[in-house]
C-alpha cells in the first residue's frame, strides 16, 4: 500500500514538474481553467515529420496565420490521434496580434473513426476539443484544451520554417 502511494506521489510530482516547465507561469482561474502564458519555450523540437503539414507563411498576417494553423491542426490531429478519422469543422473564436506574431484560439469538431464489432459507444463530444496556437517568429506552440471547460491538457512546441 505504501509503495503505491509513493509511486503515485512520485508520478504526480514528475508530471507536474514536466508540464510546469513547458507552460511557464500560467495561472489558474477561479473556475478551474488554466490560463496560458505569453512566454514561449526556448528549445522546441523540429516540426513533426507528418505528410501534409503546411509550411509557415513567409508573411505573417492575420489571414495567413489563421489559414496556416487551421490546416496544421487538421493534418496534425488526424495524423497523431487515433480517435479522429477527420475534422468536421474548425471554428476560430479569437485572433490576437502580439508583438512578434499571433495567437489563435479555435474549437475543433472531429469525425470519429468507423468502429467495428461491439465497440464501446463514445460520448457525443468525444472528438471535440479546443486548441490555442501561438506563432512567434519561428516558434509554434499548440495548447490542446478540453471542451467546453477549456482546461489545458497538453502543450507542444515546434520550430517551424517556410519552405
Amino acid at each position: 500500500m505504501r509503495r503505491r502511494a509513493l509511486l503515485a506521489a512520485t508520478a504526480t510530482a514528475l508530471g507536474s514538474a514536466t508540464v510546469a516547465g513547458c507552460l511557464g507561469d500560467g495561472a489558474t482561474d477561479g473556475d478551474g481553467t488554466t490560463t496560458h502564458t505569453d512566454a514561449v519555450p526556448e528549445n522546441c523540437s523540429e516540426t513533426p515529420d507528418i505528410d501534409g503539414l503546411p509550411a509557415r507563411p513567409e508573411s505573417l498576417t492575420e489571414s495567413s496565420v489563421v489559414d496556416y494553423v487551421r490546416e496544421f491542426e487538421e493534418v496534425y490531429v488526424v495524423a497523431t490521434d487515433d480517435g479522429y478519422a477527420g475534422i468536421r469543422s474548425i471554428t476560430v473564436s479569437e485572433v490576437t496580434a502580439v508583438e512578434d506574431g499571433y495567437e489563435v484560439d479555435m474549437a475543433v469538431d472531429g469525425v470519429e473513426p468507423t468502429r467495428t464489432g461491439t465497440a464501446t459507444e463514445q460520448p457525443v463530444d468525444a472528438t471535440v476539443h479546443r486548441a490555442t496556437y501561438r506563432l512567434r517568429g519561428r516558434t509554434l506552440v499548440r495548447e490542446l484544451r478540453g471542451h467546453p471547460a477549456n482546461r489545458l491538457i497538453w502543450t507542444d512546441c515546434w520550430t517551424v520554417s517556410s519552405r
